[in-house]
């Protein structure tokens, strides 16, 4: 089971096993995935840009990330990145 703890000023100092974590950091957040013990927070490596908008049309989806677009091919699954990063869902890692 995972538990979700939406914006947070600072990490607990005893962190809860396998819980995300969203810290308040500025005029945004970071996030943070404790491990299976509980004894360490993970955060994202790198950048993490969020769409502010998506389109869909039949064969691609575009993802806007303000001064750049990301798109992916739903025929071949290819991924067109002017950012170069993808987070891949399952796994939480960064993907070429």
């Amino acid at each position: 089971m995972v538990n979700f703890y939406k914006v947070v000023s600072e990490l607990p100092e005893i962190l809860e096993k396998d819980a995300i974590y969203a810290v308040r950091t500025g005029g945004g957040f970071d996030l943070y995935i404790a491990d299976a013990t509980g004894n360490t927070a993970h955060g994202l490596n790198g950048s993490f840009i969020t769409a502010s908008a998506t389109v869909a049309t039949p064969r691609y989806i575009y993802f806007d990330l303000g001064s750049k677009i990301n798109r992916y091919d739903r025929t071949d699954l290819a991924r067109t990145s002017a950012t170069g990063a993808w987070a891949d869902r399952e796994t939480l890692e960064y993907i070429t």
